[in-house]
């Protein structure tokens, strides 16, 4: 078991440390998929938050070699779920569903090959759908549903790390669907 932890943790260290540093650059087009992790609401989590988001890079060599700035569209849904009584001894199902569609703007700098580290802004609107199931002590259920739309933003911050020059994992944090994400990116 020891060997097969050594060798892999060599094969990785070369497939690092062979590709070419990965700079976001000018036309470049990636995209993301990821899992969220953290939520947003006091409620527990049904269905974990999930994304895809494009982007595009619009200009390069900001400040120098490093530096860049692209932009995107972003698709992400949760779902979660809450249980509780009120004060009459009814019990309450609250599933609620929430979808985010927004545009991001998107600076980037690589301070290391491989990695592409970014900061950025995303605003959109959230569309949310919400569905409340009452029971009483008879057993009398009742359904309701709602739907609302909001003004959706998001501040994060993110990184992206390349095994090869179009394959790799992404890492984000802030504010927005959820508090962390992380996921796969692809280059094409």
């Amino acid at each position: 078991m020891r060997r097969i932890s050594i060798i892999l943790t060599v094969l990785c260290c070369l497939i690092g440390f062979t590709t070419n540093a990965q700079v976001f650059s000018k036309g470049d087009i990636v995209l993301n998929g990821t899992i969220g992790f953290g939520s947003l609401t006091n409620y527990s989590i049904g269905l974990p938050p999930i994304a895809i988001s494009g982007e595009y890079c619009i200009v390069d060599n900001l400040f120098d070699a490093n530096s860049a700035i692209g932009v995107g569209a972003y698709v992400g849904v949760g779902r979660y779920k809450h249980v509780h009584w009120n004060d009459y001894d009814v019990k309450i199902k609250d599933l609620y569903t929430r979808w985010v569609f927004g545009a991001r703007g998107l600076f980037h700098y690589n301070f290391v090959d491989n990695l592409d580290t970014y900061a950025g802004l995303m605003l959109g609107v959230y569309s949310n759908s919400e569905k409340k199931t009452y029971t009483d002590n008879t057993n009398t259920v009742k359904t309701n549903k709602y739907t609302s739309a909001a003004f959706a933003y998001s501040l994060f911050i993110g990184a992206r790390y390349y095994f090869t020059p179009n394959f790799g994992v992404v890492a984000e944090a802030g504010y927005g669907l959820t508090f962390f994400s992380l996921g796969v990116t692809y280059k094409l």
